[in-house]
């Protein structure tokens, strides 16, 4: 994923925001790619990451989530 202003946005940046976010009681976050620089690779990437790192599930790439 990406940022016009600051290129490559860091995967630990994105899960850092996430876990912020779900530390606070919010049920449901959202990724957007609103630029177009996001690849299927990299949304799967993300969305293992944050999954399997900071909420404790497993992959689920290829899930409908």
């Amino acid at each position: 994923m990406g940022c016009p202003l600051e290129g490559r946005i860091a995967p630990a940046k994105v899960a850092y925001v996430a876990k912020s976010l779900y530390e606070m009681g919010i049920s449901e976050i959202s990724l957007g790619d609103t630029i177009g620089v996001g690849t299927p690779g990299n949304v799967s990437f993300i969305c293992c990451y944050l999954y399997s790192g900071i909420f404790g599930l497993g992959c689920c790439v290829g899930v409908a989530v």
